[in-house]
């Protein structure tokens, strides 16, 4: 079994049925510690690979307001991701490596070097918003730690990306 998310009622992808599937989304609270206020998020906003062949699973914001719900976002994102390389563990190298390699082929990495595309690629949580406060680092690590902590585990090596204001990424430290 590997996750794939509904576009339509119909779709079932992944799972043996449309009750798997359901089920699955139903523990995935449970499984990342979510808070029964927090809704289940449901749409990753980039998937990446870093030079050294991390996955990079990012949730862009357009302020740094709500970045709690934004570290939550992500934790649910690993959680299906480390779900998904389970049961399909060269999902990597198959998928995100041909799709890099393709757009490498007609040009749109420029001179970027591909990195690896290890089936044991190391998942990445990013939360990655602009940020004008000379103090953003303390702000936004205050703000996320209480969801680290409560997140089972699954926000371990968050990074944190503070945009300039064309979002290009301008410090990428650590959680």
């Amino acid at each position: 079994m590997s996750p794939s998310w509904r576009s339509t009622p119909r779709r079932v992808s992944g799972f043996d049925s449309q009750g798997a599937q359901d089920a699955y989304e139903a523990a995935l609270p449970g499984v990342v510690g979510l808070p029964s206020h927090e809704a289940l998020p449901r749409k990753l906003d980039m998937v990446g690979l870093a030079r050294d062949g991390r996955v990079l699973l990012v949730e862009v914001k357009a302020d740094p307001s709500g970045l709690a719900r934004a570290a939550w976002q992500a934790a649910v994102h690993v959680a299906r991701f480390r779900t998904l390389l389970k049961g399909q563990p060269t999902w990597i190298p198959a998928v995100l490596g041909d799709l890099a390699r393709n757009k490498a082929r007609v040009g749109l990495l420029g001179k970027a070097v591909l990195g690896p595309f290890d089936v044991s690629a190391a998942l990445t949580p990013v939360i990655a918003a602009p940020d004008p406060r000379a103090n953003w680092a303390n702000a936004w690590r205050a703000e996320v730690a209480p969801v680290i902590a409560a997140s089972r585990g699954m926000l371990g090596g968050l990074r944190l990306w503070r945009l300039t204001s064309d979002g290009r990424v301008a410090e990428d430290i650590a959680a």
